[in-house]
């Protein structure tokens, strides 16, 4: 039961790195297209 937990909970922590790692990337190509906008 425990390990079974663990396991879950290793692989939301997984879910939410991937979740901001896309945000970031989002966050950045739109600082990419603003700034490429303005140039």
């Amino acid at each position: 039961m425990n390990e079974n937990i663990l396991y879950n909970e290793g692989v939301k922590s997984k879910e939410v790195t991937k979740m901001n790692i896309k945000k970031v990337n989002l966050a950045n190509s739109i600082e990419i297209e603003r700034g490429g906008g303005k140039v």
